[in-house]
């Protein structure tokens, strides 16, 4: 590979590198000086300091657990997203924040107020401050969501304690800022405090059930509703029954009245069977007579006349006796007029009846739609106490729900499960990380050989003088035909 640079010739190329080992010639003393005070003081600041140990960890940010809003409502957790840059910075700013770095300098510091402190205890406690956050480091992992945290301190204890106590406040603060130490007795004070008058709201609304004899308004206008509908009908069918009735009363009136009372039911017409017994014994009596009589008289004798005649009177009567016959008619209670007269009494009866089960019906109706403007007027007063406890109920759930939200929030706070994770924890290491002998020794030699170069840089530029024909050259005002060399006096 050709190394003359392009656009240059050999001649040109050798020239320059010819000029410059003859500027590091003509300054060789300055180069010598400066690049000797460099190393010493280059090795000066990296081994004269005391030894400094270093402590590390490392945090992992993420969004498995998101922070819930502290709130009335229900509020629901949003889904885990994730994770900006923006919080990764913002968890450098909380590891840099005064409220953590209190706390690594001055356990305790925060729980006393600020006003208890005296001006020499601040003062100091700024310092310490101030030299803690001058030795840590806070850098976030490139292309990660990690944070690489390194304390350095003049021993390895100090290192360790103080990254310890950092972690520790941190933490802290991060359960802090996810979940207020204070939501727990926050909510459950508020959850008894709701209870307590959610139970005195249920015991109001009870007496005043019990007062009023009533369960629920809602249910008692139903039910009211209800019954007065059933009872309206039934009133109306009532009146409807006492009209039919009255019409079938007034039919069955007249049915009555044209039907007689009593009709013959049987007639027996007989002879007279006593008479006609006596007129023939007495026709038997007087024919034997006369047969008797015409043994001792003559038929025309006066005694035998006289048997003829009644024997004439009584077949005569015998005559008459079969001419004439008895009759005898018996009647009884017309049956369609009785039956008639059963169902008239029935329909005057049912009438009765059902006017006073209709003026029932009515008294009801009327008492049921008293209670109804009754319970209406004590509906107003019912519903509010009604609301009240519902609504204080709600509140009850609602704040129970939080303080076991804020109670389960708390124990996972308390086995740090939250969106900082600790990748590494506070390292503790003996061996220092400085002094680096071989490493501080390079970087101090090459300071020294920059920094001495750079010197001899500036004062070739700044060099006002012309140490050969080249350097006359370069005016290009006149051609150079031959040079002098200068030689100071002696």
């Amino acid at each position: 590979m050709n190394s003359v640079a392009a656009g240059q010739s050999p001649e040109q190329s050798e020239t320059s590198l010819f000029s410059i080992v003859e500027s590091i010639f003509r300054h060789i003393k300055l180069l010598v000086v400066v690049g000797i005070l460099t190393l010493l003081a280059g090795l000066a600041i990296a081994f004269l300091p005391s030894k400094k140990y270093e402590s590390e960890m490392e945090l992992l940010v993420q969004n498995g657990r998101a922070n819930e809003t502290i709130s009335a409502g229900t509020v629901a957790a949003p889904p885990p997203t994730e994770v900006t840059d923006a919080q990764v910075n913002s968890e450098v700013d909380v590891l840099n924040s005064n409220d953590v770095l209190d706390e690594v300098v001055d356990p305790g510091w925060t729980a006393i107020p600020a006003n208890q402190h005296s001006n020499d205890a601040v003062l100091e406690h700024q310092a310490k401050v101030g030299s803690l956050r001058s030795r840590l480091t806070v850098a976030p992992g490139r292309k990660s969501h990690s944070l690489r945290v390194e304390y350095r301190a003049s021993n390895p204890q100090d290192a360790y304690t103080a990254m310890t106590r950092l972690l520790t406040a941190f933490l802290n603060k991060q359960k802090d800022l996810g979940e207020p130490s204070q939501a727990p007795k926050f909510f459950t004070d508020e959850a008894a405090r709701y209870k307590k008058a959610w139970q005195d709201a249920q015991a109001e609304l009870v007496n005043y059930q019990v007062e009023h004899q009533i369960v629920s308004v809602v249910d008692k206008e139903s039910l009211s509703e209800k019954q007065l509908f059933e009872l309206d009908s039934e009133l109306r069918t009532a009146d409807v029954m006492i009209q039919q009735t009255k019409g079938k009363i007034r039919s069955e009136e007249a049915e009555i009245q044209a039907q007689p009372r009593r009709v013959n039911t049987a007639e027996l017409s007989t002879q007279l069977a006593g008479t006609m017994d006596n007129l023939n014994t007495q026709l038997v009596t007087l024919t034997l007579k006369r047969t008797e009589l015409l043994t001792k008289y003559l038929p025309n004798d006066r005694l035998v006349q006289e048997v003829d005649k009644e024997l004439d009177q009584v077949n005569a009567a015998i005559k008459d006796t079969k001419n004439t016959r008895t009759s005898s008619i018996t009647t009884n209670v017309n049956p369609t007029w009785l039956a008639a007269d059963e169902e008239l009494s029935a329909s005057r009866s049912l009438l009765k009846a059902t006017v006073a089960q209709r003026d029932q019906l009515a008294a009801e109706v009327a008492d049921l739609k008293k209670q109804i403007d009754a319970v209406a007027k004590d509906s107003a007063e019912y519903n509010l106490l009604d609301n009240k406890v519902t609504e204080l109920q709600n509140n009850y759930i609602l704040y129970a729900k939080k303080r076991d939200e804020a109670i389960a929030n708390s124990g996972m706070d308390q086995v740090r499960l939250l969106n900082v994770a600790v990748l590494e924890n506070p390292s503790y290491s003996p061996q220092p990380v400085r002094p680096r002998p071989l490493l501080d020794t390079l970087l101090a030699l090459f300071t020294a050989v920059f920094v001495a170069g750079f010197a001899v840089f500036v004062a070739e530029v700044t060099r006002s003088t012309f140490t050969s024909a080249r350097d006359l050259d370069s005016l290009k005002t006149r051609e150079v035909l031959a040079t002098i060399p200068w030689e100071p006096r002696t």
